[in-house]
């Protein structure tokens, strides 16, 4: 009798097989056939539901892919002086690495295109660090969410904040939620002058939030 393929299960002769079965052989494998075949080909028809599973999946992946995590980088190298008692908007940042889908940069501030949420990083350098310690040369560096202006920065809509004590390096992480549309200004208040910026790195990690 015929053997059968196995995974389809398509017939086929075999030596032992009669001469005079060959035509009825042939029409149960031509069937066996058709009925695989019609798994793939259903004349428009879904079959089974195939069509919408596959719909079903392409847009699953599709949202996959885009909540899928972005990375971005910003930096500069390029001393800015601190004066005391004021803010100091970090400016003019180059990307080393961006995702302008989700965020983009413009006069000085960071803006979401989507609502996200971000891992930030932040690092900075200064000068030579300090020798004593006192609270006169305290400074920080700070976010600020949603700023009308990058001029007059007063502490409103601080978000995350860095302390910078004395030391000639700070580095600090921040996270949440933000809205489509909102910005976001990096700067240093200063607690002394004659104190310079020397280098600083800002790093995003952004998860799109998709609502159906």
């Amino acid at each position: 009798m015929p053997a059968t393929t196995p995974k389809f299960l398509l017939p086929y002769p075999v030596d032992s097989d009669k001469l005079r079965e060959l035509p009825t052989i042939l029409y149960d494998q031509a069937l066996a056939i058709e009925s695989t075949l019609k798994g793939f080909d259903f004349n428009g028809q879904d079959k089974d539901g195939l069509a919408s599973r596959v719909t079903s999946l392409e847009r699953t992946a599709s949202d996959l892919q885009l909540s899928s995590p972005r990375t971005a980088s910003y930096s500069r190298n390029v001393s800015i002086s601190l004066t005391a008692g004021a803010h100091t908007a970090i400016a003019s940042l180059t990307p080393s690495q961006q995702s302008t889908d989700v965020l983009t940069y413009a006069n000085n501030l960071f803006r979401f295109e989507y609502d996200c949420v971000a891992n930030i990083s932040v690092e900075a350098r200064s000068g030579e660090r300090f020798s004593s310690y006192n609270s006169d040369p305290r400074y920080f560096v700070e976010l600020l969410l949603n700023l009308p202006t990058t001029s007059g920065i007063t502490n409103a809509g601080e978000i995350g904040r860095t302390s910078f004590l004395y030391e000639n390096y700070v580095t600090g992480g921040f996270s949440r939620y933000f809205s489509a549309g909102d910005t976001l200004l990096p700067d240093v208040m200063a607690g002394m002058s004659g104190r310079t910026l020397t280098s600083y790195i800002v790093n995003f990690s952004i998860q799109r939030i998709i609502n159906d």
